[in-house]
């Protein structure tokens, strides 16, 4: 095969711009072309249009995980079965081996189940934990500070594996109050101390003095002779914020990013979808009469030349799926003559055309 996927989605552009069945939008296109960009006012339009099932998978379901021309181009495809392939190829995507954890091999199973999880147990899908389970699942290691009730508020440590969060894999949460969702921390966030604990940096809480106690500085706002307080984990925590400080808005955005997902090949994705019409459609209706599904032309000896390109696109989209995609595949091998030939074969004589078409050309499979 020539350059494995390049040379099917040459296939499926080099048919679509040959049978003018893309888009006006697209009629210059090649397989650079990036998937057509929406407008806030178009895309509220295109939502609005779906069926409730389509909306709540795009706008909820998906949401977390979806990227921004992904969105776009399912919101301009018009028929169930257009949207059907995208899902398809939006799980196949990120199934791929070679992906980082928790993509990979099984994971629209996985997604389904990382929401299970988060919605039960970290706080709901909606929360800050809930979030980074969904995008980035669940955490290799979470370290409870319970000597540290006194200085931080609930506060816990996630671990990722290296690779899986674009970080170090290191994250801290806590709770702003007792049973409150958890939160994730971020530069200047103060609410993680708690209110006796007297403490306004991570650093002061780590200077701890001989008396066992951080010293007690000008704006600190301990009352009276009350001092500071410190706990053994202080030291490891402000390590940890002072790396966070490090990542500055990063550290915020790993609540919003979509996993590590390649955009190559959308261009192609999106050229081949706007091409493909659903082959369980009920025929046109044309001047109040029901078209008749295209047969196979009465004149057998037409010249290729004759067959216009709207004839070659009807007699194509008739056409069992199998041979579409050998046509999507073969398409930079075919001439038009080539292709009409093959068009013009009786049904039971197809099968023989394509082996003898890969066997002359086995050089390049």
């Amino acid at each position: 095969m020539i350059g494995g996927m390049r040379c099917r989605t040459a296939g499926s552009l080099l048919l679509a711009l040959l049978l003018g069945s893309v888009p006006a939008s697209l009629a210059t296109a090649t397989a650079g072309t990036p998937v057509p960009k929406l407008s806030s006012r178009q895309r509220a339009e295109k939502i609005a249009e779906l069926s409730a099932e389509e909306r709540a998978w795009m706008i909820v379901y998906v949401a977390p995980i979806v990227l921004a021309e992904e969105r776009d181009l399912f919101l301009q495809l018009s028929t169930d079965y257009q949207r059907e392939m995208f899902r398809k190829e939006f799980w196949a995507r990120r199934e791929r081996d070679g992906l980082a954890p928790p993509l990979g091999p099984g994971y629209q199973t996985r997604y389904a189940h990382l929401r299970e999880v988060a919605a039960q147990e970290y706080d709901g899908v909606d929360s800050d934990a809930g979030r980074m389970v969904v995008r980035m699942g669940e955490p290799a290691g979470v370290e409870d500070l319970p000597r540290c009730s006194e200085v931080f508020r609930q506060a816990e440590i996630w671990t990722y594996p290296n690779g899986s969060s674009r970080s170090d894999g290191r994250h801290l949460f806590y709770r702003p109050s007792f049973g409150a969702p958890r939160r994730l921390w971020v530069p200047g966030d103060r609410e993680i101390f708690q209110t006796s604990s007297c403490l306004s940096t991570f650093d002061q809480a780590c200077a701890i003095t001989s008396s066992g106690s951080p010293s007690k500085s000008r704006d600190s706002a301990c009352p009276g002779s009350s001092v500071p307080k410190s706990c053994g984990g202080a030291c490891s925590v402000a390590a940890l914020t002072a790396q966070i400080a490090l990542r500055g808005s990063d550290e915020a955005s790993v609540l919003s990013r979509s996993p590590a997902v390649s955009s190559e090949g959308l261009e192609g994705l999106w050229l081949r979808l706007a091409s493909v019409s659903d082959p369980t459609a009920k025929p046109i209706a044309i001047e109040g009469r029901a078209a008749r599904p295209f047969s196979a032309p009465e004149e057998r000896a037409e010249p290729p030349e004759a067959w216009s390109n709207e004839k070659i696109r009807d007699f194509i989209l008739t056409l069992p799926k199998k041979y579409r995609e050998w046509l999507d595949l073969a398409g930079p091998l075919l001439s038009r003559e080539d292709l009409v030939s093959f068009l013009r074969l009786p049904p039971a004589e197809r099968d023989a055309y394509v082996r003898r078409f890969w066997k002359q050309h086995a050089h390049v499979r």
